[in-house]
């Protein structure tokens, strides 16, 4: 049986899981490089699962990820681009919100 602590812990990993898999079953992620494609799960490891809202700064990414900052912004358009995230900057700090849209579809498989 599952301690509070541990029941959240595995929601959150469930969620996790949901949005990325949601995430790996598109022609955007088929067609994003390898640097695009580290960037995602570090943003998606530092969100808030019931608002889908995170904050950690390029250099926080950069370093999870194992790519430089230049390379987290390029990253992270693309996948502004695409609609997966949202950006907005507020006292000097940049806040993303991951979030499914209308817009993606599941590329086949063959």
């Amino acid at each position: 049986m599952y301690n509070k602590i541990d029941s959240v812990d595995y929601v959150k990993h469930i969620h996790f899981s949901i949005m990325y898999h949601w995430v790996t079953d598109t022609y955007m992620w088929a067609d994003a490089s390898e640097v695009q494609k580290a960037v995602l799960p570090v943003l998606m490891r530092y969100m808030d699962y019931n608002t889908g809202e995170c904050h950690p700064s390029n250099q926080t990414i950069a370093r999870k990820a194992g790519i430089n900052r230049k390379g987290v912004t390029k990253a992270i358009n693309y996948w502004i681009k695409y609609g997966v995230i949202h950006r907005w900057h507020q006292a000097h700090r940049c806040y993303y919100v991951i979030f499914p849209t209308q817009d993606i579809v599941p590329h086949e498989v063959t």
